[in-house]
C-alpha cells in the first residue's frame, strides 16, 4: 500500500513537472538563466543561431522533456551576444535582452548601412561609432563595449584602438573616419570563434 502511494505521488509531481515545462512561455515571458527549458528557450537558442553565436549542434535536448537546455553553451553564446549588443556580459537573457534579440538583424542592419552611405568620423558620429563597434566585437578585434555610454573618452578611445588594430591587419592608413569600402572589408572577415 504505500509503495503504491509513492509512486502515485511520484506520478503527480512528474505531470505537474511536465506540464510547467511544456506551458507555453512567450519569448520574454520570464528571465532565462541556465538549467531552464521550455519554448520560450527554444525560440532563444534559435535566435541564437540565427545570429552566428551559437551552432545548432550545441543545443542540449533534455530527453524528458523535448526542449532544449539553456546549458553551459547557450549561457557562453548569450554573453558573446551582450558583447555584440555592448550589453554588461552576465550570461542570463532578460526579457529587455530578449527582446533586443529578436530584433538584432534588423537594428544591426539599420546601423551598419546607415554608416556605409557617408565617410563619417568616429570621434563624432555616435552611430558609426556604434556600427564600428558591433562588427569589431563580430570579429574579434575588441572583446565587449558599453552601448549606454560609448561616448565616454575612455570607450572611444579602446574602440578606436580596436579600430586601428583591424585597418594594420589589412593594410590600411589608420584614420578614424569609417566609409563603405572598410566597413565592407570588416563586414567580409570571418566572426570570431563561437
Amino acid at each position: 500500500m504505500l509503495v503504491k502511494h509513492i509512486i502515485k505521488k511520484h506520478k503527480e509531481r512528474v505531470a505537474t513537472r511536465k506540464a510547467d515545462i511544456n506551458r507555453y512561455r512567450t519569448l520574454g515571458s520570464r528571465d532565462l538563466e541556465s538549467g531552464m527549458y521550455g519554448n520560450d528557450v527554444d525560440r532563444m537558442t534559435d535566435l541564437l543561431v540565427e545570429n552566428d553565436v551559437l551552432d545548432s549542434w550545441d543545443r542540449t535536448v533534455s530527453p524528458k522533456w523535448s526542449h532544449f537546455k539553456y546549458n553551459r553553451k547557450v549561457k557562453r553564446s548569450v554573453k558573446r551576444m551582450q558583447a555584440r549588443m555592448g550589453r554588461q556580459r552576465t550570461g542570463k537573457a532578460s526579457a529587455g535582452f530578449l527582446m533586443n534579440l529578436q530584433q538584432w538583424k534588423n537594428t544591426r542592419s539599420k546601423l551598419v548601412s546607415g554608416v556605409a552611405q557617408d565617410s563619417l568620423d568616429l570621434m563624432k558620429d555616435r552611430n558609426a561609432l556604434l556600427a564600428v563597434a558591433i562588427l569589431l566585437v563580430e570579429k574579434g578585434y575588441l572583446k565587449s563595449y558599453d552601448a549606454d555610454d560609448i561616448m565616454n573618452e575612455k570607450e572611444k578611445s579602446k574602440i578606436i584602438e580596436s579600430y586601428h588594430d583591424f585597418l594594420n591587419d589589412n593594410h590600411v592608413p589608420e584614420t578614424s573616419l569609417v566609409d563603405e569600402q572598410k566597413l565592407r572589408l570588416l563586414n567580409s572577415l570571418p566572426n570570431a570563434q563561437k
